[in-house]
């Protein structure tokens, strides 16, 4: 184990950058300049490396290091070194506005070339690794292996997941992981995880027994980090104090931010509006946090914190459509592109939702009906207009018993369960409301429901997966003739991959669910 020594860089004086950055007045043309010199000195940053794109930066490393070491813009430093990383406050007077750029590996394959999930610390901002540089896992380069024609494509490595594709006359693949039998190999097409049977593959080289085997546990650096940022305003409208984070195209950037698990497929920007308090809003694609709480591309959700940063779990607000101001704020996304980031194009202020597919209920999870107060959550639909939620109680014979209203921008209420009057049996939904018109409804279902979550694949599900007992492929089924040995996946996930058990990107508004 590494010893630990802490290094604490501040850059306090002027370098060429800031000379010039430091002569521009107005605080929208500082930003775009600002911007314009960071892509070129960020434009040579490779996967797990972090970039020093403007002072002044605080960074702390996991080891020791040289005195002159990641002290000016431009700098590069290996991601599983660093320990803590800090952008200082945009400062009007020297227009010093500190930034870094982080290129994270995160879930993405090494059969994606090039392709990383990159984090841009503007301002006031503060994050922190999770991942230890001795536990940092590090893929491998993949090996190339050769199908039989007509060889199914599975979601994950056993043959209770489904299939998602089909070697057609056969070809080559490149292989990255192996299962935890060593039966299956994952491969990646287009883009796509998918998982192959290993006799199905000719002549298999060497190196194929050599792979890394799928594990519940696998980080990649920074893939687990904590972060905060300045709640108080920067000074500068298009200068705020924020963490942005943009996937690899077709990759659902898979991370766990304050220990909790989100999904980032596109753009998106979190910050801290109050110390226990962050909002998140999505300016492309969508991001998922924890069980499926959804927030759709042109919308802004907030969630609570603990005092230390921890995300409290089922405290969402709901979410609303992002102001013109917000927008403002951000502007350069449209158009800015380089090494690390990709422009978003005009955006769309006026996104129409219209979906109630991601509306249901989502806990309490238990197995008996309690007599302390419960909390009762759910997922709201995608309409932003909702002015109010109605929680509705059924006894066994589905007669409506209680009825309790709450904010449409609040998606849980608590409830006293000793004072309902369901009787033993309990059944209960939730309606969405615009005014007095009821506009979605969520299933109705028993108080006992089944643990949701993210399985080992990364997709958002509930309900529990079985395993395969049965006697296997099927008729004319490419995949192994006979059951090998029942439920086989063993270790179907690892959150190195933990988007592997899709076919296709989660899309809004509904995840698509796999078996686990």
């Amino acid at each position: 184990m590494y010893r630990r020594f802490w290094f604490i860089i501040i850059l306090t004086f002027l370098l060429p950058l800031t000379v010039v950055l430091a002569q521009i007045e107005d605080c929208a043309a500082f930003v775009e300049q600002a911007l314009a010199i960071i892509g070129d000195n960020c434009n040579d940053i490779a996967r797990n490396q972090v970039c020093y794109g403007n002072i002044p930066l605080r960074v702390s490393f996991q080891e020791a290091i040289e005195e002159d070491f990641f002290t000016q813009p431009s700098d590069l430093a290996v991601l599983t070194t660093v320990s803590n990383i800090e952008a200082l406050p945009y400062v009007p007077e020297t227009n010093e506005w500190g930034i870094a750029v982080l290129n994270v590996q995160a879930n993405v394959p090494n059969t994606s070339p090039g392709q990383a999930v990159t984090f841009m610390l503007l301002g006031d901002t503060q994050v922190e690794n999770r991942i230890a540089a001795e536990t940092a896992f590090l893929p491998v380069d993949s090996v190339v292996i050769e199908t039989l024609a007509g060889t199914n494509f599975r979601s994950g490595p056993g043959l209770n997941y489904n299939v998602i594709g089909n070697s057609g006359e056969g070809g080559e693949f490149r292989a990255d992981f192996i299962s935890a039998n060593g039966e299956w190999l994952r491969i990646i097409v287009s883009s796509k995880p998918m998982w192959v049977f290993r006799e199905l593959i000719v002549d298999e080289l060497p190196e194929v027994a050599e792979l890394p085997i799928l594990r519940d546990e696998i980080r990649t650096p920074m893939q687990s980090f904590y972060f905060t940022t300045g709640t108080a305003p920067s000074g500068c409208q298009e200068a705020p104090n924020s963490l942005v984070i943009q996937s690899a195209p077709d990759v659902a950037a898979v991370l766990d931010m304050n220990s909790m698990d989100i999904i980032v497929e596109g753009t998106a920007v979190f910050r801290f509006i109050e110390d226990n308090v962050i909002q998140i809003i999505v300016f492309e694609g969508t991001v998922y946090l924890d069980i499926s709480f959804v927030i759709p591309y042109g919308a802004t959700a907030f969630i609570r914190t603990e005092e230390d940063g921890t995300i409290i779990p089922w405290t969402g607000f709901g979410f609303r459509p992002i102001t013109d101001i917000e927008y403002d704020q951000f502007l350069w996304m449209e158009t800015y592109n380089n090494n690390f980031f990709r422009d978003l194009g005009t955006f769309d202020r006026q996104p129409q939702y219209t979906s109630c597919d991601t509306f249901d209920r989502t806990a309490p999870i238990l197995d008996t009906i309690p007599t302390a107060p419960v909390d009762f959550y759910w997922n709201p639909p995608l309409i932003p207009e909702i002015t109010s939620y109605q929680v509705l109680f059924y006894n066994e014979n589905n007669q409506p018993t209680d009825s309790f209203v709450v904010d449409g921008q609040t998606t849980t209420t608590r409830l006293d369960m000793g004072q309902l009057n369901t009787g033993s049996v309990m059944r209960w939904e939730v309606l969405a409301h615009v005014g007095d018109e009821i506009v979605c409804t969520t299933p109705v279902g028993d108080f006992q429901v089944l643990e949701a979550g993210f399985d080992g694949n990364g997709t958002t599900v509930t309900g529990s997966g079985g395993g395969s007992s049965g006697s296997g492929g099927g008729s004319g089924d490419p995949d192994p003739g006979g059951d090998p040995g029942g439920d086989s996946g063993g270790s179907g996930g690892g959150c190195f991959t933990c988007a592997s058990g899709r076919g296709q990107p989660v899309q809004p508004p509904q995840p698509p669910a796999q078996p686990r």
